[in-house]
C-alpha cells in the first residue's frame, strides 16, 4: 500500500472516529441510557409450544398463553433487565408434535426454557426436561407436581386437589349440602378432582350417594343423570371441559334435576357457557382462578392496561394472565442467576409473595406455583360472586 493511500485511510478511520464520538455526545440523555440499558439487558429464550392452529381442540387457549407471554416479554426490559424472547411453535395440540417440538427446543444449547400447556400435552415432557437439564414451564393443567415427577418442571394453574377441596368446603359450609353426587371426565386431573372433592366432603361429615366418570366424546348422559337424579343429592360436583361440559351442564337442567352445581374454571370459558345455553349455567356455583381484569392491584391495572393496548382494547383471560405470570417469573429468575438453566430452576424454587395477577406466588419445593383461587356464580347469565 502507498503512503497517499494509507495516509487516507489512517485520515478516514480518525474522521469516523470523531463522528461516533459526536454522535454520542450530542444523543439525548434519555436515548443514551436506553442504548446503555439494552447492552446490559441479560438474555432469556423461551421454546413456547402452544396449540394455535384453527383446528387445535382449543386454539383459544394457546393464543391467550402467547399474548400473556407476549406482554410479559415486553416489560421485561423495564422490570428486570431481561430481554425475554419468545420461539414459538404451533402443537396443533396434537402430543406427538408437542413432544418433537419441545425436543427440539430441549437441543438448542441457547434456550433454557420450554413452555407448554395441558396435562395430555405437557406430562409426558417431563422426563425429556430432566433427562436434557432444561426447565419446563406449563399451564392449563391442574395435575399438581408431586415428590418423583422431577426436578426441572415447574406448573402454574389452579391447583386441581386445593380447589376441589374448596368446592367441597363450599358445597358443605356454604350451600349446607348433606348428600353429593360427583361426575367428572375419564382423564387424569379429572380422577384426581374427583378423588380429592369426595375425601374431603365426607371428611366434612357430608355423604357421596353416587361418583360417575364420562368420557370425553359422550354425547348423551341424560340415562346416568336419571340415575342420579332419583338418588336426589343436595349438590353435583363437576369436572369436565369442553364440549362433554356444556353438554352435561345443558342435559343435567333438561332431566330436571333440581340440586345445586357446583363445577370448575370451565364455566368462565366464554364458548363453554354458550355452548351450555342459559338454562344450563344459570345458578351454577364455580371455582376459579382469583384473576380479576378490573381489579386495583397495580400488577393486575398495569397488566391489563397493556394487553389493551396491544391488542385492540380487548381484556385479557385468565390464560394469558397465569402465562403473563410465568413469563415475569422466568425474567425475575434470569436476573438473579447467570440466565443458564440450572440458575433459573434455583431462582424459581426460592420465589416467595412473588407480585402476580392472581396474587402473591410462591412456588413450592416440587414445581407448584401456589396462588388463590374464589367461588363464583352465574347469575342472569352473567359472572357475578357467589350468593352464599
Amino acid at each position: 500500500m502507498n503512503k497517499s493511500r494509507r495516509y487516507f485511510y489512517m485520515t478516514l478511520f480518525v474522521f469516523m472516529g470523531i463522528l461516533t464520538c459526536l454522535c454520542i455526545m450530542t444523543m439525548p440523555a434519555e436515548a443514551q441510557k436506553d442504548a446503555s440499558s439494552e447492552a446490559n439487558l441479560k438474555t432469556c429464550k423461551i421454546g413456547a409450544v402452544l396449540p394455535l392452529a384453527p383446528t387445535s381442540p382449543m386454539p383459544f387457549t394457546g393464543e391467550g398463553v402467547l399474548r400473556g407471554l407476549t406482554i410479559a416479554s415486553m416489560q421485561a426490559p423495564e422490570d428486570f433487565s431481561v430481554d425475554l424472547q419468545l420461539i414459538v411453535e404451533d402443537d396443533r395440540g396434537e402430543g406427538k408434535t408437542t413432544r418433537t417440538k419441545a425436543e427440539k427446543f430441549f437441543s438448542m444449547n441457547d434456550v433454557p426454557v420450554v413452555v407448554t400447556t395441558f396435562s395430555h400435552l405437557s406430562m409426558p415432557i417431563l422426563p425429556l426436561a430432566e433427562k436434557k437439564k432444561k426447565v419446563h414451564f406449563f399451564t392449563i393443567c391442574g395435575t399438581p407436581l408431586s415428590k418423583g415427577m422431577g426436578d426441572w418442571s415447574f406448573i402454574h394453574f389452579i391447583n386441581s386437589v386445593r380447589s376441589s377441596e374448596e368446592t367441597a368446603r363450599f358445597a358443605r359450609e356454604n350451600l349446607n349440602a348433606k348428600t353429593a353426587a360427583c361426575i367428572a371426565l375419564n382423564v387424569p386431573t379429572g380422577h384426581i378432582s374427583n378423588d380429592a372433592f369426595k375425601k374431603k366432603f365426607t371428611q366434612m361429615g357430608g355423604k357421596v350417594v353416587d361418583s360417575k366418570i364420562v368420557e370425553m366424546s359422550q354425547k348423551d348422559f341424560r340415562s346416568m343423570l336419571l340415575a342420579i337424579k332419583k338418588k336426589n343429592p343436595d349438590v353435583i360436583y363437576l369436572w369436565a371441559h369442553g364440549s362433554a361440559f356444556s353438554l352435561l351442564l345443558k342435559q343435567i337442567k333438561e332431566t330436571g334435576i333440581k340440586s345445586d352445581i357446583i363445577t370448575m374454571e370451565a364455566m368462565n370459558v366464554p364458548i363453554f357457557r354458550k355452548n351450555a345455553g342459559s338454562e344450563g349455567i344459570e345458578g351454577v356455583y364455580f371455582c376459579m382462578p382469583s384473576f380479576d381484569p378490573d381489579s386495583k392491584d397495580p400488577v393486575v391495572v398495569r397488566f391489563v392496561e397493556d394487553f389493551k393496548e396491544k391488542y385492540d382494547n380487548k381484556a385479557p383471560d385468565y390464560f394469558s394472565a397465569f402465562a403473563y405470570d410465568i413469563g415475569r417469573l422466568l425474567a425475575y429468575a434470569t436476573s438473579k442467576g447467570d440466565g443458564s438453566p440450572e440458575s433459573i430452576r434455583e431462582e424459581l424454587l426460592k420465589v416467595k409473595d412473588f407480585p402476580g395477577t392472581l396474587g402473591p406466588l410462591t412456588i413450592d419445593p416440587y414445581g407448584n406455583v401456589l396462588s388463590g383461587f374464589t367461588i363464583m356464580m352465574i347469575k342472569d347469565g352473567k359472572v357475578a360472586p357467589s350468593d352464599k
